[in-house]
């Protein structure tokens, strides 16, 4: 393969650019519409009604109350819903669905949150209003809830992605040193900002949806199956979702419900799945368990290894979480074998979640290794470098580029690895392990790491920050919950790098100290100091306290008084002297005349503590364009 730069004069304006966003700007200035915010004319307005059980059957469902409801158009459930046609949830024909069992399809509750009916009305109120008023009853079963119960009840499945070579078994048996160790990961759920919603509606017998998705096309295709029309008579249009996290790939039965509402009311309809639904009917990474067995000859290298994990899966369908994606080519190592394995329990369909399955399978394969090099007695570090693999053997095919053995190295150079305790549990607290602002300690060794910061406060309180340009070693403040920062070593050598505002409580900001104080103390100008606008933060905050105070009859003018003076504390022992009153710029940078503050104030305020305020040297706003 040839070297030379391509031909395409734009080759270096996109590789490796720093590229906007053309979102962007509509995202942060409420122009972008997302599915929730289309308002075709007629619209309606879906709400769920959701399973309270986690197996079992619903042996009787009433709408007489809820029909009665104000606004109340439609209700859907079990009883009442058109026919529908499963996908085949193919990733090859480009139909994948996440959950294949169509909604309302039977009277089985294979999960709690599971969507037993749908109540259509005017507005979103009554829709919900009305959904709380379905009454629906169980014939309960008694639930799988976890890895270890769908086990011992049933067993497991075989997965996918399995690998197998040379003779793992017999290689740990006859190895000089060997670990078997069991690792266990919990279900994490995805709750991105926006709520999975669809917005759909019919025109003769073409369907048109606004849903929160990640692959409009797989969308389009899955929706033509199940409502048995070609591809060209749907239109799927996401312009905007508020991220995924991979949840929102495929379709879900709230979708399927939407348009299929859509087309019996002849209506638009529009359904936004609740926030706590969003822990229950939108997918999750499910709970595993992962047994690894390593052994290694008496110069560490690796001999055997053994990966066998089980992830727990719906009742309607079966999720592999391939924890060993990654384990069957990482390591060089002869005799390897990675199975994987499914148990059934009542929750509902996991799905894909950011590095599906490399997620908690390097979690255990990287737990495994640092445990298997204790056992070697090699440094852990040391370990994964003479065992790295060179090519992928798991297919036997060279690496197209492979700088893993590069990046170790200089990571282990820029974090002082050499310098670290060896000790196991050594670096667990205390000072042999420091976080610092900007750089990381590990056992008294510092890695200065280059950055520079600007930052800029609207008048809405939204904080803009910037990169900084210099290393730094000091932070200062107390936290609401009183948890004191470390102080800054002995003879730190303190860049200086301009104050940065972060949001504390309402109305509160904290002031990070930041480089040379007694000069930052001395600036002062027309640019103000950080530590004026964080007095003024605090006079607005203390100003509002003492207008609800008034308002509930308490404090009375002595009170009044001393808050819209600036001293700002209730309690006559925590009092600190006030700075001028800020104005705002017109960028929303707040600026104060010249002062002369000292080096340090002490302040305590209303339930606030700041042990030490620093005032910051001048600085320029940054621009606030997106990208």
């Amino acid at each position: 393969m040839s070297d030379d730069k391509p031909s395409d004069p734009h080759f270096g304006e996109i590789i490796g650019a720093g590229v906007p966003r053309i979102d962007g700007p509509d995202k942060l200035s409420g122009r972008a519409h997302y599915a929730a915010d289309q308002q075709p004319a007629g619209l309606t307005y879906g709400y769920g009604v959701f399973s309270t059980i986690a197996s079992g059957k619903v042996s009787q469902l009433s709408v007489a109350r809820a029909r009665r409801m104000p606004g109340v158009i439609e209700i859907f459930h079990h009883g009442h819903f058109p026919k529908l046609y499963r996908s085949p949830s193919s990733f090859a024909q480009g139909n994948k669905v996440e959950e294949t069992r169509l909604p309302f399809e039977d009277e089985r509750i294979y999960y709690a949150g599971q969507f037993v009916a749908l109540v259509v009305a005017d507005t979103f109120e009554n829709a919900r209003a009305a959904a709380r008023e379905v009454d629906v009853s169980y014939a309960e079963d008694t639930a799988l809830a976890n890895l270890e119960q769908g086990v011992a009840a049933h067993g497991t499945q075989r997965g996918s992605g399995n690998h197998s070579r040379g003779d793992a078994a017999a290689a740990f048996d006859s190895a000089t040193r060997r670990i078997d160790v069991t690792y266990r990961t919990p279900v994490e759920t995805h709750n991105p900002m926006e709520m999975h919603a669809s917005t759909a509606w019919w025109e003769r017998d073409h369907l048109t949806i606004f849903d929160a998705s990640q692959g409009v096309v797989m969308a389009r295709n899955a929706l033509s199956k199940i409502f048995a029309i070609p591809p060209e008579r749907v239109t799927v249009h996401a312009p905007y979702i508020g991220s995924g996290f991979g949840s929102k790939l495929w379709t879900w039965p709230h979708a399927v419900a939407t348009a299929a509402a859509a087309r019996e009311l002849g209506r638009p309809v529009q359904l936004v799945v609740p926030r706590a639904q969003m822990f229950t009917t939108t997918g999750h990474r499910p709970e595993t368990r992962q047994r690894l067995r390593l052994a290694t000859d008496g110069n560490g290298k690796l001999v055997s290894l053994r990966h066998e994990s089980i992830n727990t899966t719906s009742f309607t369908d079966q999720y592999v979480e391939t924890c060993g994606s990654v384990t069957k080519s990482l390591y060089s190592c002869p005799h390897l074998t990675v199975s994987h394995a499914t148990t059934q329990v009542n929750r509902g369909t996991p799905t894909s979640m950011r590095a599906p399955g490399a997620a908690p399978g390097l979690f255990a394969l990287e737990s495994a290794v640092d445990e298997m090099a204790a056992e070697a007695g090699v440094d852990p570090l040391d370990f994964r470098l003479d065992n790295y693999a060179e090519r992928d053997e798991s297919k036997d095919l060279d690496f197209s580029s492979n700088h893993i053995v590069e990046a170790t190295q200089r990571a282990a150079e820029r974090f002082g690895w050499a310098a670290r305790n060896p000790e196991i549990g050594s670096m667990r607290q205390g000072r042999d392990r420091r976080l610092r602002h900007g750089g990381v300690q590990l056992g008294g060794a510092q890695a200065p790491v280059r950055c520079a910061g600007l930052a800029a406060c609207r008048r809405d309180g939204v904080c803009l920050l910037r990169h900084p340009g210099h290393w730094h070693r000091h932070l200062h403040h107390r936290r609401p919950g009183g948890e004191r920062s470390h102080r800054p070593a002995a003879g730190a050598d303190h860049g200086r790098t301009g104050g940065l505002l972060l949001s504390g409580w309402p109305g509160l900001r904290w002031l990070l100290g930041h480089g040379d104080h007694a000069a930052g103390d001395r600036q002062g100008g027309a640019g103000g100091t950080g530590r004026d606008e964080a007095l003024r933060h605090r006079r607005q905050w203390c100003l509002r306290r003492g207008r609800q105070r008034r308002a509930r009859g308490r404090g009375g003018r002595f009170a009044q008084r001393r808050w819209q003076t600036g001293e700002l504390c209730r309690h006559p022992r925590r009092r600190a002297t006030a700075a001028p009153m800020a104005k705002p710029t017109p960028r929303g940078l707040m600026h104060s005349t010249p002062t002369a503050p000292s080096a340090r104030t002490s302040s305590r305020c209303a339930g606030t503590r700041a042990s030490r305020i620093y005032a910051s040297p001048a600085w320029s706003a940054p621009s606030m364009s997106a990208g």
